[in-house]
């Protein structure tokens, strides 16, 4: 089934399983870094769009565009905590009904509360003041209560909410600002505005975003939202907490000098709401406000970008989050000393996660939250630049290989190991071929990239073929054992599986928690073999009764078929659902329509069709000694030309309890999971069907584990029709989870 997977070129395979390894490549040293985040464009929206943004396209010429780059949420606020702390702290949306967000109502309460605090100092007393006058007068004009949640959220550069409040601030946790500090470097955030801020103090902090027009809460000059630094700034700074120096108004920074030695060596800069492109005129963005944000760039980066060029320092732009992509498709360019940075168009796949761990590396700091767990952009002999076609791997100093049992196995272990494993369980294999370690192409290639980026691998073969979920789920733990004895015991393990191998991975998840660190299923039966197995036995019964005669025997009387693709099973199968178009009453379309076949194409309803045939029921019959675990006697089935003369005439069968029981066992899942599991499907998919998802989820739900599992799915036809770019996120989402605690979003995850 994973030949199927995926086709990755040798880069994207490299992506799919970056965790934990040093940078692979030696990343450049640079005097100066400065960061620009603008606002809410698509990446097409400044990217070729000379007329609105000619600043922004000059200087993509003159440095390395990032085609690929892509923003991780939104609104705005969790992904400049991301950029800034390789998490969103808990502020997203998905929280929006829990502690973390807050509406203009709790928010008026939350000020009110901290007015009567004997903690707040006295000199915020009159900043609270105004803002809760500002809460109150737009809800007394009717903006909408929730026209803030997660997206403003209060801060305070001296106090912190009273105990229970929906935040509490300053943060402790580790940020860019506080890594670069702690290694000796220097660290400053230049906010336009700062000091605009409505603030009575000499350093202009806001608890909330000052709103100018009540009706219009985001019309603003200011806004903490796009202020993360301030969210962990303290009069008393410790741990990772930073100092009011650390946040300054922009007019500190400088732009029209023309030496800027003065810097920090990292600066994040935060233009206001009309100059970072956010504000313009409705609805956003429109060309007035790429227009004014790229007069802006020039204006106040000009200077430096040319001082950069001669001294050993980088300009990065990027923007927040996209306007309407539905995969949060930015703009990401990187100019400066072409010492350092190459010209030209990485079609890398980056994440503000990702510019954060370079950012880090460049520095020689400590990495921060899910950066730990990132990749990072391609670096080459101390210059960034766009990655060539393959990386060379790791040396993979050891493959032992053998026989376990009845099952062969394969361990593969590269220098250095960073100690960590993953267990692959791969898919259904067909019960006529011998048994075998997978080898087809793609799984040859993940192999090389998991090992290239210093995890061991260990694969079976499975001790059988066919439905061997039973089989499977045993000799993964038999494989488990058998590489701590022959190479030593990992410090994190993770099983990874495939279709079926997906359904063992749930699994072993659910009934051997305390062996498994985390688990990734893609395109996993999920919702249990019972399920599918149903499922597969609706197809063969409607296929024989819409097209008579083309399949020897019936459901429970068939031999093993060979169904490879151009062979004479295959043939029949086409040209009966080819042919069918065309007859009397469309029986392929009834045939669709009854089943509830995925698809769009005639080709992908033929092969949706074809999917549900096979030798699966035939062989998981021998498991059960031949009873029935399929059973429609009570099955109403609707959608065709005449539903009361199919239900007369389909063919009907009565499951035996002990060949039920067998599928239970092997396996439907209980949703009992006390591990993080992810799990990976595209929504068309013709063999497992993504409604198991739904159901899997229903199952985890009552189980009271919802918290452990995390399901995405990509929108498009075909079975494990994933791209690299997706497992990319999926993986690393399921390592900073287990890792940090930081779990990734669910939902849908599509990147074309």
């Amino acid at each position: 089934m994973l030949s199927k997977l995926l086709q990755l070129t040798g880069v994207s395979v490299a992506l799919s399983f970056s965790a934990f390894a040093a940078d692979p490549q030696t990343p450049p040293a640079p005097q100066k870094v400065v960061v620009v985040v603008l606002e809410n464009h698509d990446y097409q929206q400044i990217v070729g769009d000379a007329a609105n943004a000619p600043f922004l396209n000059s200087v993509i010429s003159q440095g390395l565009l990032f085609n690929n780059a892509h923003a991780l949420d939104h609104p705005s606020q969790p992904n400049y905590l991301n950029l800034f702390s390789g998490s969103d702290q808990g502020v997203n949306v998905r929280n929006a009904t829990a502690t973390n967000a807050l509406d203009l109502n709790l928010l008026s309460v939350v000020l009110k509360a901290a007015l009567a605090s004997p903690n707040t100092p006295a000199s915020q007393k009159g900043v609270l003041q105004g803002q809760l006058a500002q809460v109150q007068l737009a809800l007394a004009a009717g903006t909408d209560p929730r026209a803030l949640t997660g997206d403003a959220f209060p801060s305070s550069a001296n106090f912190r909410l009273p105990t229970g409040a929906p935040m509490s601030i300053p943060f402790t946790t580790p940020n860019l600002g506080s890594v670069l500090l702690q290694a000796g470097r220097t660290f400053t955030e230049y906010v336009e505005g700062l000091n605009d801020a409505g603030a009575a103090d000499p350093y202009g902090y806001a608890v909330v975003a000052k709103i100018n027009n009540p009706a219009d809460p985001y019309s603003v000059g200011y806004a903490h939202r796009h202020d993360p630094a301030s969210d962990w700034i303290s009069d008393t700074p410790t741990g990772n907490q930073l100092p009011r120096t650390a946040v300054q108004d922009f007019a500190n920074f400088g732009s029209d000098n023309t030496d800027f030695a003065y810097l920090p060596n990292v600066s994040l800069v935060i233009p206001n709401t009309i100059n970072d492109m956010h504000d313009g005129t409705s609805p956003f963005p429109t060309p007035i406000s790429t227009r004014a944000g790229d007069a802006w760039c020039k204006k106040t980066l000009s200077n430096y970008l040319a001082w950069a060029k001669t001294h050993n320092s980088l300009l990065i732009i990027t923007t927040d989050e996209s306007e309407s992509d539905k995969t949060n498709h930015v703009m990401t360019v990187i100019a400066g000393d072409p010492r350092i940075v190459q010209t030209g168009v990485s079609d890398q796949y980056v994440t503000h996660f990702d510019l954060l761990r370079s950012i880090e590396s460049m520095f020689a700091t400590s990495y921060t939250g899910v950066s730990q767990a990132a990749l990072g952009i391609a670096f080459t002999n101390g210059t960034i630049a766009a990655p060539i076609a393959t990386l060379p791997p790791q040396t993979v100093t050891q493959t032992i290989s053998g026989t376990s049992g009845d099952s062969l196995y394969r361990f593969i272990v590269p220098k250095p190991w960073n100690g960590q494993l993953i267990l692959y369980a791969h898919g259904y294999a067909e019960p006529t071929i011998p048994i075998a370690i997978p080898n087809t192409a793609p799984e040859l290639q993940i192999f090389q990239a998991v090992t290239s980026q210093g995890f061991a691998l260990a694969i079976t073969s499975y001790s059988q073929n066919g439905w061997a979920v039973k089989e499977g789920a045993q000799d993964l733990k038999d494989l488990q054992d058998l590489f701590t004895a022959r190479v030593g015991k990992p410090t994190r393990t993770y099983v990874v599986g495939v279709s079926m191998g997906g359904l063992i991975t749930v699994d072993v998840a659910e009934n051997s928690p305390t062996r498994y660190d985390g688990a990734l299923s893609i395109c996993g039966v999920v919702g249990g073999a019972q399920a599918q197995m149903q499922r597969l036995g609706d197809g063969r019964v409607l296929f024989d009764y819409f097209f008579p005669g083309v399949l020897p025997g019936d459901l429970l009387h068939t031999p093993y078929l060979d169904y490879s693709v151009g062979g004479p099973v295959w043939n029949a199968v086409v040209n009966a659902i080819m042919s069918g178009y065309a007859a009397p009453g469309n029986p392929t379309l009834q045939f669709a329509s009854v089943m509830g076949l995925t698809g769009s194409t005639p080709n992908e309803l033929i092969f949706s069709g074809f999917s549900l045939l096979g030798n699966a029921y035939t062989e998981l019959l021998q498991r059960t000694g031949g009873h029935s675990f399929y059973d429609n006697t009570k099955t109403v089935y609707t959608g065709s030309a005449d539903d009361a003369r199919l239900n007369a005439r389909v063919q009907r069968f009565q499951a035996v309890p002990d060949a039920v029981e067998y599928l239970a066992k092997y396996y439907t899942p209980t949703g009992k999971l006390s591990i993080p599991l992810v799990t990976l499907h595209t929504t068309e998919d013709p063999t497992a069907a993504f409604s198991q998802e739904a159901s899997y989820a229903a199952v985890v739900a009552k189980a009271g584990a919802s918290a452990f599992l995390v399901q995405q799915s990509a929108d498009r036809y075909g079975h494990c029709n994933v791209n690299p770019a997706e497992i990319v996120n999926a993986f690393q989402g399921l390592i900073g989870w287990v890792n940090f605690g930081v779990k990734p979003a669910g939902g849908n995850v599509t990147i074309p």
